[in-house]
């Protein structure tokens, strides 16, 4: 793992942290500039549950940092839709 992917990893699990995910459920790992999120994101909190969790600003703010190439997400709680869109599966 070069440094630069060393540091990618540390600047994700800021974003991540500023939108209080528990860090404890959702794993992500950079490897060439190549960030893979992964894993069940739930806020630290119960106190923000009716605020819906914000993954397209999430994502964006991933792939804003610097050396990261492209980003591939794959939450067991939640599916990108036709539209695009982020939804909660509701079989889980």
């Amino acid at each position: 793992m070069a440094n630069s992917d060393l540091a990618i990893n540390v600047r994700i699990r800021n974003v991540l942290a500023s939108h209080w995910v528990d860090l404890r459920l959702v794993q992500f790992r950079a490897y060439k500039g190549t960030v893979r999120l992964t894993g069940m994101l739930k806020r630290i909190t119960k106190i923000n549950d009716s605020v819906p969790m914000p993954i397209p600003q999430i994502e964006a703010e991933v792939r804003r940092i610097d050396g990261v190439k492209s980003v591939f997400c794959d939450f067991d709680n939640f599916i990108k839709n036709m539209e695009g869109s982020w939804v909660e599966r509701d079989d889980r």
